[in-house]
This record gives C-alpha cells, structure tokens and sequence, in this order.
C-alpha cells in the first residue's frame, strides 16, 4: 500500500478547510442577499439554516457513495470546481431575479428561493468532507484512520469558524454580498483546478498538458460568468451611492416626488426616507406629522427620533426650532455620514446621534423626552420584532416625561380582525399607555397597506390641537388632519394578543399581512 505523503496531508485538510469556510460564508451571505426581498425575518433565517444543512447532509450521503466508487482526487476537486462555476451561475441568476422578484408569501418564499439559489452549491461542497476522509484513509494504515477522520472534520469546522466570522465581520461590510460570494466562488474554481498539482506523482509539465483543455475551459468560464456579473451588478447612472451596510443595503439615489426633484435613501426594499433638493418640506406624508409635536406638548425641549434613515426629520426639526435637542438612535453606523453627505444634514450642532439598537438604548440612557417619534421599520415588509413588545414600550414609557407624548410610524392595514398584526399592535401599545390615537396618511378606507401614525401618551392627547392642521398626502393631496383620523374603538374587539419578547409572532403576522395584501391588490 502507498504511504500517504504529508503533502498530501495537507493538501486534503486545506481543502476541507475551504470548503467548509466557502459554506459559512455563502450561508452569511444568502441571508443578506434574502433580505432585502423578504425583510429581515426570522423566515430568511430559517430558511438559509435548514436549507444548507439538508443540502450538507445530502452532500455527505452522496459524497460517501461516490468516494467508494471512484476514490481519486481528480473527481473530488471536479466537483469542487463546479461547486465555483454553479455559484458563479446562480450568483448571475440572483442579481435579475431577485431584484425584480415579487412573492405572495413572505412565510413560505425564503424556502423555495433558499432552494433554488443555495442548495445545489452547499450540496456539492458537502460532498468533500467523506471524499476526503476515503482518499486519505485509502492510502494509509488503518490504526489510523480515527485520527485523520476527526483531524478531516477538525479543518472543515474551523474553516466554517473562520468563514462566518470573516462574512459577517469582513467581508460583507467591506466587499458587499455579489463581491463575497463572487470571490468565494472564484476561491473555490481556484481550489479545485490548482489543488491537484501537489497531489500528483508524474511529471507537471505532462500532467498540465494533458489536462489544458480541462484548464482552458474552466478559466473561460470563470471570466464569462465573473464578467456578466461584474455588468448586471453596476449601479444605474441614478444611484449615487450604494453599499451593504451592517444590516440592510443601502443606496441613494436621484429621483422625483410629485414632479419635482428628489434624493432618497433606499435601504433593501424600503423607500426609507427623501428629500427635495430645493426646500425642507417633508416628501412622504407620514413624516409631516412631525411638524405637530408642539401642538401635542407644550414647550418641548427634548425631542428623541428612534430610526435616523436619512435624517430628514433632524435636518427639518434644527431648521424650524432654533431651541430644540434631537437625540437620534440608529443602528447602521454609516447613515449619520451619508445624511450629511447625500441629504444637506447641514447643522448637527444640536443633534446627537446613538449608533445603537434602539432596546439597548432604553436600558442605558439616563435622558427622558417630551417627545418622542419612532420610525424603525427596516423594510416595507416586516419591522424589528424586539421594537414591537410590550417589554419595548414600557422602556420607552419611563423615559417619557409625564406630560411627553409618543408619534411613530406603523406600516400595516386596517383590518379590524382581534389576532391580526395592526389590532395585536395596538393593543400592545395600549398596555404601556393610557390615550392612543390613530391617523392614515393616506384616504384610503380599504384594507392596502400604507402608513398610519399612532400617537400615544399617559397624559390626554389635545388631538383637537392638529385636527385642523393639513398633511398634504400622495393620492389625494392635501387634507385636513380630523379627516384621516381611526376610531381605534373598532380596534377593541374581545381576546385580542399582545406582543411580548417571550411570544411575539409580529414576522408572522405581517407576512400574512402582506401576502393578504398581494392577494387582494
């Protein structure tokens, strides 16, 4: 029998240890390529998790047969390459599919499309582990055999360590999610055509010779598909600026509202938030509502914004109140700079800006508000679940000042169903305080979804205060406040839920939302 050579060795736990990394980094990766179809769901999760693992767990089977039938390196790093071409491929696929994809369910879709897109590569890498560990115990003594399994499956978890660490870390804020999975495909393309070089016992020249075709046509297909990427993934001549940033990708782009001139961030999906680039008028008609927070609280000094997006409500508050204190609480670090870049967020003399989860804030700030306006929606499709408890509100409630009042921003429908997302919303919402009002920002008296404010304070709201005010809305243009208000008393049916960080199904709920929402419209 052959004595297996330590170059050998080390030529199969090198690859197994890419291998393994390149699975991690694509399982990181689809998560965040999901998202911005899906929202950030704990659906996409689940989805991408169980996905590669039962494309893994098929790889194992399969790669085990295989590696009995024909135990040579030269099927092992075949499959390895084409691991990289496929990925390329699909990588191709994803950026005019995905962009482009409207789903009825939010629920059921991150599964088929985790499917399509992520099960055939993590199969074909799943297979190398067994191979591996047949070619390396095929050539070496049997007493062994133990010690090269678990040293096998040793590289491959401390690859997959390294490749989740370097995805979330490193790679997707550095490079973006095509470039990572890009290069990790051309990695894998790499592997599989140079790994064999160290593992033959013949001439290289001869061996290089008669593989040229094989070479040639591997690195012609690298090139195509990285090329046809490299094109379909270039901004359009109106996106200033696009990145992928901690927890959503990002883009400004130039664009028109009502006809004149706009600059708006979009953040995955969502038109998060604009402005006009020749006055300070708010462009969405939820973000007007703002403007009325000294007509619910008298004197305000201490104006709290949960949500930065663009900063267009600072940048209007410091331009219409030479005496207001804006705290801003946003999660993606690089929103504060690119609003001072890309949206005139020109005085920020009297803004502070929190790069933090909104929950952690509440924990440690010693501050209270008069006001306080919550816009934390991370997509037109689902909001972060730990902002939408009771636990949540009852934080937001102590640092309220007693006479301070709540506004934020709700994307839903309204449906009046006890269990639905908008009646388990409110009623949440009426566990932490006494008076809760609710207004569209659009006349829209159906079941669509659009925007809705809800104003909630433990002092009685003075909605009189704004009933006269105007909000010039999108469909129907200006209109009276007292006009777009909800009797939330519709709202008060018997056994409705509450969301609480225990049992909160808020993804769930607003997925069938929306999916109600395709159906009907």
């Amino acid at each position: 029998m052959h004595s297996i050579s330590k170059r050998e060795i080390w030529t199969f736990f090198t690859t197994v240890f890419i291998t393994g990394m390149a699975v991690l980094i694509v399982e990181v990766a689809a998560v965040r390529q999901l998202t911005p179809v899906f929202g950030g769901s704990i659906y996409v999760l689940s989805s991408v998790l169980s996905v590669i693992l039962l494309a893994l767990s098929l790889g194992y089977f399969v790669g085990g047969r295989l590696s009995d039938r024909y135990p040579t390196p030269t099927v092992l790093y075949f499959v390895i390459t084409a691991s990289g071409l496929f990925l390329l491929l699909l990588q191709l696929s994803s950026i005019h599919v995905l962009s482009d994809l409207v789903v009825a369910s939010l629920v059921i879709g991150p599964l088929f499309v985790s499917l399509a897109f992520f099960f055939l590569p993590a199969l074909l890498l799943g297979m190398d582990s067994p191979y591996v560990i047949k070619l390396i115990t095929h050539e070496s003594d049997e007493a062994e055999s133990g010690k090269y399994v678990g040293t096998t499956f040793f590289w491959s978890t401390i690859g997959s360590i390294t490749g989740s660490l370097a995805a979330g870390f490193w790679l997707i804020p550095t490079l973006g999610v095509h470039a990572t999975i890009t290069y990790t495909a051309l990695l894998l393309v790499a592997l599989g055509v140079i790994a064999p070089l160290f593992l033959i016992k013949t001439n290289l020249g001869d061996y290089c010779k008669k593989h040229l075709v094989y070479f040639l046509t591997v690195l012609l297909l690298a090139i195509a598909l990285v090329t046809f990427i490299k094109s379909a993934s270039t901004p359009a001549t109106n996106v200033l600026f696009q990145s992928d940033g901690l927890y959503s990708r990002i883009q400004v782009l130039e664009t028109t509202h009502q006809n004149l001139p706009t600059r708006s961030l979009h953040r995955d999906r969502n038109h998060s938030s604009a402005i006009f680039l020749d006055s300070y008028d708010h462009v969405f008609a939820y973000s007007q509502y703002v403007d009325f927070y000294d007509n619910l609280v008298t004197n305000p000094e201490n104006f709290l914004l949960i949500g930065g997006g663009a900063y267009t409500i600072p940048r209007r508050l410091v331009e219409i109140d030479p005496l207001i204190q804006v705290d801003v609480v946003e999660i993606e670090p690089v929103l504060y700079e690119l609003a001072q870049t890309y949206f005139d967020l020109q005085d920020i003399s009297r803004i502070t800006n929190y790069v933090q989860d909104a929950r952690i804030f509440l924990t440690e700030t010693d501050k209270t508000y008069d006001f306080i306006f919550s816009d934390a929606f991370n997509t037109s499709h689902t909001m972060p679940w730990q902002l939408g408890t009771r636990e949540f509100y009852e934080g937001v409630k102590k640092i309220l000042n007693p006479e301070g009042v709540l506004m934020l921003n709700y994307i839903g429908g309204a449906d009046t169903n006890p269990n639905n997302m908008t009646s388990t919303f409110l009623n949440t919402i009426e566990q932490s305080f006494t008076h809760v009002a609710m207004y569209r920002t659009q006349a829209l008296h159906d079941e669509r979804l659009q925007n809705f404010i809800i104003i909630a304070s433990q002092s009685p709201i003075d909605t009189e205060s704004i009933a006269d005010e105007i909000i010039d809305t999108k469909i129907n243009g200006p209109i009276t406040v007292a006009e777009l208000r909800i009797d939330i008393q519709e709202f008060n049916q018997p056994n409705r839920s509450v969301f609480t960080d225990d049992i909160a199904p808020i993804e769930y709920l607003m997925g069938r939302q929306f999916r109600d929402y395709m159906k009907a419209y």
